[in-house]
Protein backbone atom coordinates (compact mmCIF):
# COMPACT_ATOMS: atom_id res chain seq x y z
CA UNK A 1 0.00 0.00 0.00
CA UNK A 2 1.27 3.34 -0.96
CA UNK A 3 1.46 5.95 1.79
CA UNK A 4 -1.12 8.12 2.48
CA UNK A 5 -0.80 11.77 0.79
CA UNK A 6 0.10 14.46 2.76
CA UNK A 7 1.05 17.36 0.51
CA UNK A 8 -1.95 19.57 -1.09
CA UNK A 9 -1.15 18.97 -4.18
CA UNK A 10 -0.54 14.99 -3.71
CA UNK A 11 -4.40 15.28 -2.39
CA UNK A 12 -5.68 17.62 -4.90
CA UNK A 13 -4.86 15.09 -7.47
CA UNK A 14 -6.03 11.77 -5.26
CA UNK A 15 -10.02 12.98 -5.62
CA UNK A 16 -12.12 13.83 -2.70
CA UNK A 17 -15.21 12.91 -0.99
CA UNK A 18 -16.48 16.09 0.40
CA UNK A 19 -18.25 15.50 4.11
CA UNK A 20 -19.41 19.00 4.68
CA UNK A 21 -17.55 21.90 6.76
CA UNK A 22 -16.05 21.36 9.92
CA UNK A 23 -18.14 21.26 12.53
CA UNK A 24 -15.78 22.52 15.34
CA UNK A 25 -12.23 22.97 16.34
CA UNK A 26 -11.94 21.20 19.46
CA UNK A 27 -13.28 18.05 20.63
CA UNK A 28 -14.94 15.02 18.61
CA UNK A 29 -16.90 15.73 15.64
CA UNK A 30 -18.94 12.84 13.19
CA UNK A 31 -19.55 13.22 9.68
CA UNK A 32 -22.18 10.70 7.53
CA UNK A 33 -20.18 9.12 4.81
CA UNK A 34 -22.60 8.62 1.58
CA UNK A 35 -23.42 5.02 1.28
CA UNK A 36 -22.32 5.06 -2.25
CA UNK A 37 -18.59 5.83 -1.10
CA UNK A 38 -15.87 3.03 -1.16
CA UNK A 39 -13.86 3.14 1.49
CA UNK A 40 -11.84 0.02 0.46
CA UNK A 41 -10.03 1.86 -2.33
CA UNK A 42 -9.23 4.99 -0.22
CA UNK A 43 -5.74 5.23 2.20
CA UNK A 44 -6.82 8.15 4.08
CA UNK A 45 -9.03 10.76 5.52
CA UNK A 46 -7.78 14.62 5.48
CA UNK A 47 -8.96 18.04 6.58
CA UNK A 48 -9.03 20.25 3.71
CA UNK A 49 -9.55 23.99 3.76
CA UNK A 50 -11.40 24.76 0.34
CA UNK A 51 -10.95 28.10 0.68
CA UNK A 52 -7.07 28.42 0.91
CA UNK A 53 -6.37 25.32 -0.85
CA UNK A 54 -4.03 23.35 1.56
CA UNK A 55 -4.16 19.96 3.33
CA UNK A 56 -4.67 21.07 7.03
CA UNK A 57 -3.85 17.55 8.46
CA UNK A 58 -4.42 13.34 6.90
CA UNK A 59 -4.71 10.28 9.22
CA UNK A 60 -4.36 6.67 7.24
CA UNK A 61 -7.49 4.27 7.05
CA UNK A 62 -6.42 0.93 8.40
CA UNK A 63 -8.36 -2.54 7.33
CA UNK A 64 -9.05 -4.53 10.09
Amino acid sequence: MAEAPKDSETVKQAGFITLGALKGNQGDQNYDVPADVELAKDQAVTVWCRRFGVNFATAPLTRQ
